[in-house]
């Protein structure tokens, strides 16, 4: 078996859990409020980087790179969004 069909294999197993999809769907209402449509670049820039590696540790860089640079109460750092992301994808 592929790399691809492992990662898309554990990922399946993964989001077969009842909570997965709950939380996922919590976070994606905190990236919105966080976000807007101002700054909907920000979550393309984390999709692009999500579809084109297969390191987990390249997405948390970019999570904690945005999280720095947010200043304070807004974007990534809004309700936390970077943190909790951080967390979930840990």
């Amino acid at each position: 078996m592929n790399q691809g069909m492992k990662i898309i294999k554990e990922v399946a197993q993964v989001a077969d859990r009842n909570d997965f999809y709950a939380r996922a769907k919590k976070l994606g209402e905190i990236a919105s409020r966080a976000f807007g449509e101002r700054h909907r670049s920000q979550m393309t820039s984390l999709e692009n980087i999500a579809n084109s590696t297969l390191k987990v540790t390249d997405v948390l860089d970019f999570i904690k790179k945005q999280f720095a640079k947010s200043e304070r109460n807004e974007d990534w750092r809004k309700e936390d969004f970077g943190n909790k992301l951080k967390r979930y994808i840990e």
